[in-house]
């Protein structure tokens, strides 16, 4: 039978080891969660996963089994407002200020040009107002009135192909004329 001396000191190690094991837990959590604040503060800086996760030293499949956490998720969601506002500020800019652009002569640099963005001055347009900068299609019949389509005229779009109908209406026109 063993002396409690040693029982106890049995016992003092596996509490020990116990710790030990808590304590490299804790620290493996810690490292997660440090690996993880630095991928979500590159992907604000960038809206890339792949270079976030290159900045960070990790693999996007580790992000992937952090988005399983709902915790991560949100602030992974935070993070990707915060990259789209990015990029939608750097979109303003280039719009409504521009950029210098170098102009070359005989490959050395003689001045500078200043380049807006009028695409993306209008994308931005259509993003914020949509109503009144979308693209529009008005179809109208003689004089901007409305298009009568006859029911016959109908029945056959269901039964003739695009080239038997346009051949039709050349044929209809010319008649008309």
């Amino acid at each position: 039978m063993p002396r409690k001396r040693e029982t106890y000191a049995k016992t003092a190690l596996l509490e020990d080891s116990d710790d030990e094991i808590r304590e490299l837990e804790t620290r493996q959590m810690a490292r997660g969660k440090l690996r993880q604040k630095a991928f979500l503060a590159a992907f604000r800086e960038t809206g890339s996963v792949t270079v976030a996760a290159r900045a960070a030293r990790v693999s996007k499949n580790a992000h992937v089994k952090w988005m399983k956490d709902p915790e991560y998720a949100a602030e992974f969601e935070k993070a990707r407002a915060e990259a789209a506002q990015s990029l939608e500020d750097e979109a303003v800019r280039r719009a409504r200020e521009g950029w210098k652009e170098p102009v070359f002569y005989r490959g050395k640099i003689c001045g500078y040009t200043h380049r807006y963005s009028d695409p993306l001055l209008m994308f931005l347009l259509r993003g914020w107002q949509p109503a009144r900068y979308r693209d529009r299609t008005e179809i109208s019949g003689p004089e901007g009135g409305p298009i009568r389509i006859d029911q016959k005229v109908v029945a056959l779009a269901k039964v003739l192909t695009v080239d038997e109908l346009n051949e039709l209406r050349s044929r209809l026109e010319a008649v008309d004329s």
